[in-house]
């Protein structure tokens, strides 16, 4: 697939996979009992079969749906609902500082029901505290909701670590981890013998928006959010998503049997990044210089220059970038991550980030330096 611009916001949603222009059609309901129903099924089936291969569990522990925040939402919500319904006494959510929206907004929201929220505080570099986190820990904790790499830093979180020494602490303490920016990107997945849920996004490999996928335990119980004709295990009601989950199908067959290579150019995409900047004598700073991050996402902040008038710069000239997570990046208000991490104004207000897609190459790479050194230069 050419295209006419440079994208640099692939945190955001992916460059669909070229092999999408000539997808399969399912004309029946999985449901249904006809060949074509059955052919469907069959399909379905064996897509949750390629996640069991890759990531471990069962078929059944596998709940396609619509994305990431309908995953958030039905675990949190579907936990806190069973707890009041059964008259539970587990009340008290733990979460970190830097979680997207869907996991943060929603836990906060369950304080309206009754529910203590719990945050984690991290370090300079977003990197959760684990000490902290595990001196939240008491009988009364229900769920701890961790993500595996940030979305605006690209920051890998400790979190099998984490996960270990909760379950250690307590093995009815559910352990929920966003995974949308880590499967299939060559960083460490969470393990299973200590993660209950997790979750991801199809449009964030190259697959259609719209479907997604939810790991989930078979001893975590929850109130569905939708009833209807019992999909899903009888926990997402409603027909699936047969175009998605084709897209799903390949995208995962794609990261799958080119992983190595993928991990290369990555990396090269990513040292490119630094490379070229170091080269062009521009001055910036990478916000999580001293952690383990992806080589995915970069935020970066650019001495003295605005990262609005950037981003709309770069948007001109056919480059596009994020000033941080598409779920805020419009907003008024400052980023919560960055500010969580004690970055000053100033280096927020000229942060950008860059996120990379196996689609891109390093001569965009450069031209992007080039356009950021012009900007630079224009100012002067």
């Amino acid at each position: 697939m050419k295209l006419e611009y440079i994208y640099l916001d692939n945190a955001a949603t992916t460059i669909p996979l070229e092999n999408r222009l000539a997808k399969r059609t399912f004309i029946a309901n999985p449901s249904s009992s006809h060949l074509l129903g059955r052919q469907a099924r069959k399909f379905l089936d064996d897509t949750k079969m390629l996640l069991c291969d890759k990531f471990g569990g069962k078929p059944y522990n596998y709940i396609f749906n619509s994305g990431a925040t309908e995953s958030a939402n039905f675990i949190i919500q579907g936990i806190c609902k069973h707890i009041i319904s059964r008259g539970l006494e587990r009340n008290e959510i733990i979460i970190s500082e830097i979680e997207h929206p869907a996991i943060f907004n929603t836990a906060k929201k369950m304080e309206s029901l009754g529910f203590k929220v719990r945050v984690i505080p991290v370090d300079s570099n977003g990197v959760i505290k684990i000490e902290d986190a595990l001196a939240f820990l008491n009988q009364r904790t229900a769920m701890v909701c961790v993500m595996s790499v940030n979305n605006e830093t690209g920051v890998i979180q400790p979190l099998n670590s984490l996960f270990s020494r909760i379950k250690d602490f307590s093995k009815n303490i559910i352990t929920v981890c966003d995974a949308v920016q880590a499967v299939f990107k060559g960083v460490t997945l969470p393990l299973l013998t200590h993660t209950d849920c997790f979750f991801a996004s199809g449009h964030k490999i190259g697959a259609n928006k719209g479907i997604g996928f939810l790991y989930m335990n078979a001893g975590v119980f929850v109130e569905p959010l939708m009833y209807g004709g019992g999909q899903e295990e009888g926990l997402r009601s409603g027909t699936e998503n047969m175009d998605g989950i084709d897209s799903l199908h390949d995208s995962i067959m794609y990261y799958t049997q080119n992983e190595e290579n993928i991990k290369i150019h990555l990396k090269n995409l990513s040292g490119k990044l630094y490379s070229c900047l170091n080269e062009l004598g521009i001055v910036f700073s990478v916000n999580t210089s001293d952690a383990e991050k992806s080589d995915y996402i970069h935020s970066v902040s650019f001495d003295n220059l605005p990262s609005a008038q950037l981003a709309e710069f770069l948007s001109i000239n056919g480059i596009f970038v994020s000033r941080g997570s598409a779920c805020s990046s419009t907003s008024t208000q400052t980023s919560r991550v960055l500010s969580a991490m004690g970055l000053s104004m100033q280096c927020i207000s000229s942060t950008i980030r860059i996120s990379f897609s196996p689609l891109n190459h390093v001569h965009e790479v450069e031209l992007l330096c080039n356009k950021i050194s012009e900007f630079k230069n224009s100012r002067l």
